[in-house]
C-alpha cells in the first residue's frame, strides 16, 4: 500500500511539473509578438535577351522604415528575434501582352550593406500554362540583418525559355513575418 501511495505522489509530482512547465512555455510564447510587414520592389527584364543562361536584373533599393514599423507593432529593432519570408508574388504590369509562360526559372536574392547576397524565393520550373501572377516559393532563413536595416536590395536571376521582344516589368510584393519581444 505504502508504495502504491509512493508511487501516485511521484506521477502527481512529475504531472504537476510538466504543467508548470507547460505553462511557462505557453506564456513565453504568447508574450512574443507575431506581425507581417509588407514591401514591394519593381524590376525590367530586357528584350532580346540569350534563353537558357541565367540573367540577373537588379532593383532599386528598398526603403525599410523598419524602425517606424517595428514601433507600431509595439516592438523595436533590438527586440526583434526572426524575420522570415512568407510570402512572394510577381506579377506582370507591362506589358499587357506579356506572361510568365515565356520565362524558364526565377530566383529572387536579397542583399543589404554589410550582409551576403542570400537567396530569398525561387520559382522552379515554371509552367508554359502560366499567366501574369507567379507565387515563388521562400526560403526558411532569418532575414531579420536584412530587413532591420535601412534599405535592402532585391536582384532577379531570370532564364528564359523564349527571346522576349519587349521589354517586361515586373512588381515583386513580399510579406515578411516578425517575432519580437514587445516593448
Amino acid at each position: 500500500m505504502k508504495k502504491k501511495l509512493k508511487t501516485v505522489a511521484t506521477l502527481l509530482m512529475i504531472s504537476g511539473m510538466v504543467l508548470c512547465w507547460s505553462s511557462a512555455c505557453k506564456k513565453v510564447i504568447e508574450d512574443l509578438l507575431t506581425f507581417n510587414i509588407d514591401y514591394s520592389s519593381s524590376f525590367t527584364v530586357p528584350s532580346a535577351v540569350g534563353v537558357n543562361t541565367p540573367f540577373n536584373v537588379p532593383t532599386p533599393p528598398v526603403q525599410t522604415n523598419a524602425s517606424q514599423k517595428f514601433q507600431n507593432n509595439g516592438t523595436s529593432k533590438d527586440k526583434v528575434k526572426n524575420i522570415i519570408l512568407k510570402k512572394l508574388t510577381l506579377n506582370i504590369t507591362a506589358p499587357s501582352q506579356a506572361n510568365f509562360k515565356m520565362f524558364k526559372s526565377i530566383k529572387l536574392y536579397i542583399s543589404a550593406s554589410g550582409q551576403p547576397k542570400k537567396l530569398l524565393a525561387e520559382s522552379g520550373e515554371i509552367s508554359t500554362a502560366a499567366g501574369k501572377t507567379l507565387t515563388l516559393t521562400p526560403t526558411p532563413d532569418n532575414l531579420d540583418s536584412y530587413i532591420k536595416q535601412d534599405e535592402f536590395e532585391v536582384e532577379a536571376e531570370v532564364i528564359m525559355r523564349e527571346v522576349p521582344l519587349y521589354e517586361i516589368t515586373f512588381r515583386a510584393d513580399m510579406t515578411f513575418q516578425v517575432t519580437a519581444d514587445p516593448l
